[in-house]
């Protein structure tokens, strides 16, 4: 039987910006490992020297559109996040890569509400980073994604490396609170099994 590898949760850099994270260099990776598709995350704002961040993936990737299934970023320093939402949904991306640590929003904030508010009405699949990352944690408790499913009933998001090793049980009981004849809640398992690299968000096999 064959199978198809379909991995999630790369992150894609414009060249200046680090050059191990191209596109060139993911599917370059992705053919070493024998990766078939792949879900590839604009550079944040921050990370994208000026340019419209998700404009530039839908540039960089269009030869590549079979293989990389693009994520959109929202500018959270911008007033127009339906616009933004808009946007990412236009250029025929199915979901937009949330960082609310790294991007300095709160969780159930007002903008980021507008976001998915937003984003469920267009039927995009958000994913959330969690797990500790030196930013003030009110902003990104992970219990706050339980409030988050329950004021969006059709939103579909995944909580990334399942609240890491500080909160895996909080992500847990978010999952387990939420589980419906139809799945919508996921938790990203990427950078999770790496003990020495990913210390603060290795979970153990038990």
């Amino acid at each position: 039987m064959v199978y198809e590898i379909f991995a999630n949760h790369a992150h894609i850099f414009m060249p200046e910006v680090r050059e191990d994270g191209t596109v060139d260099a993911l599917l370059r990776l992705m053919d070493a490992c024998g990766i078939d598709r792949c879900v590839g995350f604009a550079p944040f704002p921050s990370q994208a020297q000026g340019q419209n961040a998700n404009q530039w993936l839908d540039r960089a990737t269009t030869a590549h559109r079979d293989r990389l299934i693009r994520f959109g970023t929202v500018d959270f320093e911008r007033d127009d996040p339906e616009a933004q939402v808009r946007e990412i949904h236009e250029l025929g991306f199915p979901g937009i890569k949330l960082h609310p640590a790294y991007q300095h929003f709160h969780l159930t904030g007002e903008k980021a509400m507008r976001v998915y508010r937003e984003a469920e009405a267009r039927g995009l699949f958000l994913t959330f980073h969690t797990g500790i990352h030196w930013h003030r944690i009110r902003d990104y408790q992970v219990l706050l994604h339980d409030e988050i499913a329950y004021n969006f009933p059709k939103l579909r998001f995944s909580m990334e490396h399942m609240g890491g090793y500080c909160f895996f049980h909080e992500a847990l009981a978010v999952l387990i609170n939420n589980q419906r004849k139809e799945q919508r809640l996921y938790a990203g398992m990427t950078s999770v099994s790496a003990p020495e690299s990913q210390r603060y968000w290795y979970l153990s096999d038990e």
